[in-house]
């Protein structure tokens, strides 16, 4: 290789990335609303963006931790599974953004104008490049 060094696993400190945009697009970047909705009884809680905005940020901190576990592992096996499950933390995150928590209903709210969109893009890249990491694991021979 004309005396140059290869990056080992490289998809390892990509996860790791992927998970440091992940923590910046919320709390930086596109943060979500930081409004509070009146309940009936005269209480206020927080919009339902402010609750996908908290599992998102779990699934930041687990992509990363599967990036160090990535970086860590050896075996072709246990590689395929981590991205595998980084696979499934992109869907996650698209379900919780679109189907499972949302965001507010207005559409001139932060979060439907900003977040969603660009957790939408994310999660869609993150599960290309895990897509496409997993068929170059499998690819690879033993």
């Amino acid at each position: 290789m004309d005396g140059q060094k290869r990056l080992k696993y490289p998809a390892g400190i990509a996860v790791v990335i992927f998970g440091v945009l992940l923590l910046l697009l919320l709390l930086v970047i596109v943060p979500v609303c930081d409004g509070q909705v009146e309940t009936a009884s005269g209480s206020f809680i927080p919009m339902k963006c402010h609750w996908m905005s908290q599992a998102v940020l779990l699934f930041a901190c687990l992509l990363i931790l599967l990036g160090i576990l990535l970086m860590a592992s050896a075996g072709r096996e246990t590689r395929l599974m981590l991205l595998i499950v980084t696979a499934a933390c992109a869907v996650c995150v698209l379900l919780l953004v679109t189907a499972l928590i949302g965001v507010c209903g207005s559409p001139t709210m932060r979060c439907n104008y900003a977040t969603k969109p660009a957790l939408q893009v994310f999660s869609v890249v993150l599960l290309v490049f895990s897509g496409a990491s997993i068929i170059n694991v499998a690819r690879k021979k033993k």
